[in-house]
C-alpha cells in the first residue's frame, strides 16, 4: 500500500520519424535510437 501511495506517474515520450527512401538511394545510415537521419553520404545510383 505505501509503494501505491508513493509512486510516481509520469508519462513516457518517444518520438518517431517516418520517410520514404527509393531503393536506388544507397549509403544511408539510419539510426534505430535518437538520433536523425542523415543525408550527407547518400548516394544515388
Amino acid at each position: 500500500m505505501i509503494v501505491l501511495l508513493g509512486a510516481v506517474i509520469a508519462p513516457f515520450y518517444q518520438g518517431a520519424t517516418a520517410y520514404l527512401l527509393a531503393p536506388s538511394v544507397k549509403g544511408v545510415p539510419i539510426y534505430p535510437f535518437g538520433r536523425n537521419i542523415s543525408y550527407r553520404l547518400a548516394l544515388r545510383r
